[in-house]
Formats: C-alpha cells, sequence, structure tokens
C-alpha cells in the first residue's frame, strides 16, 4: 500500500498550505522522532492481512493565513493485492480539515541530570546508568480557553522509562490520565499521580479534562535512566 494526499482545498484560497504524512507504527497520534515520511513521494508499504496500519497527517499553515482560516486535505490509501488473479486494487479516502485559530499554547522542555542534581536546563549530559528528569511545561498565551489539551513526548533513544508525575496542575484542569511505557495502549490510561515501575520505552501522554484558561500554565514530568 502507499499513500498520497489527492486533494487539498483552502478556504479562504491562499497559497502556502502544504503537508506531510509520516507512519505511526505505536499508533500514538503524534509524529515520533525519526519516523518514516511515507508521503511525499508516495512510499510503497507492505501489509500483512488483520495489520493496523496508522499514520500521522502534518500539515504546515502558512504564516500569513489569519484566524478562521481552513484547509482541507483529502488523505488517499492505495492498495494493490498480491496474489490477485486478476489483478485487485483499491483506494480509500478520509478527509483532514485543519483551522487556523487565535489560540496559542506554548510548550516548553527542560531536563536536568538527577544523579548529579543541578537545575533544569535546556541541554544536559548524563553517562550509562544516570537518570534524567525532564520538565514539559504548557501555558495558554492565547485569549480564549484550551480544551481537550493532551501532551506528548517519548523517551529519548538509549534510555528507558524511569517514572512520571502531574507536576502543577491549574486548577481549571480537572483531571488527568496517561499512558507511557508502563501502560502503553491498548492498556487503559491511569491517573497521572500514580506511581508505575520502571522499565522499557516508547510514547507517553498526558491527557486533561477541563479548560486552561488565558495565561494558565502548569507542567509533567518524566526521568528515564541512560542504557
Amino acid at each position: 500500500m502507499s499513500f498520497d494526499i489527492v486533494r487539498q482545498v483552502a478556504s479562504p484560497v491562499i497559497d502556502g498550505w502544504s503537508a506531510k504524512i509520516f507512519a505511526d507504527a505505536g499508533c500514538t497520534g503524534a509524529v515520533q522522532p525519526g519516523a518514516a515520511v511515507l508521503y511525499p513521494p508516495a512510499v510503497p508499504t507492505t501489509v500483512t492481512a488483520g495489520k493496523n496500519v496508522c499514520v500521522v497527517l502534518q500539515l504546515f499553515v502558512p504564516g500569513h493565513a489569519l484566524d478562521g482560516y481552513r484547509n482541507d486535505a483529502s488523505v488517499q490509501a492505495n492498495f494493490t493485492f498480491t496474489n490477485a488473479l486478476p489483478g485487485l486494487t483499491a483506494s480509500y479516502v478520509v478527509h483532514d480539515t485543519t483551522t487556523v485559530s487565535a489560540v496559542a499554547l506554548e510548550l516548553k522542555k527542560e531536563v536536568r541530570n538527577v544523579s548529579k542534581g543541578g537545575p533544569f536546563g535546556l541541554s544536559n549530559d548524563a553517562r550509562s546508568g544516570e537518570t534524567l528528569e525532564y520538565r514539559i511545561t504548557y501555558t495558554n498565551n492565547g485569549a480564549t480557553p484550551i480544551s481537550g489539551l493532551t501532551v506528548n513526548d517519548a523517551t529519548p533513544v538509549y534510555t528507558s522509562f524511569a517514572g512520571s508525575q502531574e507536576d502543577t496542575t491549574p486548577a481549571t484542569l480537572t483531571a488527568c490520565t496517561k499512558r507511557t511505557p508502563a501502560n502503553p495502549a491498548p492498556a487503559p490510561a491511569v491517573a497521572c499521580i500514580t506511581t508505575q515501575s520502571a522499565g522499557g520505552a516508547g510514547p507517553m501522554d498526558w491527557k486533561f479534562v477541563g479548560q486552561l484558561a488565558p495565561g494558565g500554565t502548569g507542567a509533567v514530568r518524566f526521568k528515564v535512566t541512560v542504557n
């Protein structure tokens, strides 16, 4: 099979919209570091019967697009079936609509070496066996509340998961659940305050219930051990 973007319709019509399709091997719903680009160009992928294939569409919004501008991308999956006589093909299309919003969510990621101590910063180093802690701070710099907030990340290469926590959370965000290498999908999410066992690697997400008010800010943390 292969993927293609067969049509893009901008409303109002402006130039500059573009898109890429990435493989999402863990079905995380987010572009992961090192993810394979499936389009452009269209890259053939072999799929066996019963296998799920997840992808992520990454859309680049032109800088001159204003609040309310939209783009509708038609994503097409093309199948060519092997051992079919006569030859058999099929195509399926889904539509992805992106609307430019005045909401501005800022994310800031920092790290510190727990084993050596010291404050959070934008870079750090560690030896095998030492523990790094990452802090992701989210802030609503817009004028309207943000609903359905989800923070996504993944353990860096050559590390293993060593725990996570919710850190500070605004009162307007009334609940938080998480998935980590300790409870990967399809396992159910757990409360963000839950202490989990260490080990494993892969994607993580923290999902919040409620609204992040304008000016609201909070953070989540996770730790990894360097292999």
